[in-house]
């Protein structure tokens, strides 16, 4: 997916770890389509998912589907997405 704005639109609802695909937004530069995940993208994703809802769990907070994927555990925005690939690259 493309960076950061792909990726900063992507939300939970967006992410089908059962089969498998991302679905990407239709207003993004190539428009709606669905990504396929290796198994080691899904098992991150999973792993981000089970631990986000963990610490909503413990911190009282809900958790929602339409929530951004690429959130701080705490579910603030990392604000420059790109920047912060980036960085790490």
């Amino acid at each position: 997916i493309r960076l950061p704005h792909e990726a900063e639109k992507l939300t939970w609802g967006d992410v089908r770890l059962d089969t498998k695909l991302l679905h990407i937004a239709p207003d993004t530069k190539t428009g709606r389509r669905e990504v396929p995940l290796n198994e080691k993208a899904a098992s991150r994703l999973r792993g981000m998912r089970e631990r986000r809802l963990a610490y909503t769990k413990k911190a009282g907070q809900s958790f929602s589907e339409s929530e951004p994927v690429f959130v701080q555990l705490d579910g603030i925005a990392f604000g420059d997405l790109g920047g912060l690939f980036n960085e790490v690259i």
